[in-house]
């Protein structure tokens, strides 16, 4: 299974839903305009102990791995 999963969303043909599969965190933006509309949740509680600098990376894994692989859709 892929880590990162982007889809068109269900709810909105302007909106993009990405997803982490191993932390599962999902996210919402609108076609280029990722930084002013992006919207992230959590799909399962964190564990607690987690450290939060753990997710904070995780965000920023999202944000590159959509740099790399989407830059059009995200600018």
């Amino acid at each position: 299974m892929e880590r990162f999963v982007l889809q068109h969303s269900e709810n909105d043909a302007d909106k993009w839903v990405v997803t982490d599969t191993k932390w599962g965190i999902t996210g919402t933006f609108t076609e280029h305009h990722f930084n002013e509309t992006q919207k992230f949740t959590l799909l399962y509680n964190v564990p607690r102990g987690t450290d939060v600098g753990e997710l904070a990376h995780a965000m920023t894994e999202i944000g590159d791995w959509l740099k790399e692989n989407h830059y059009d859709k995200i600018f």
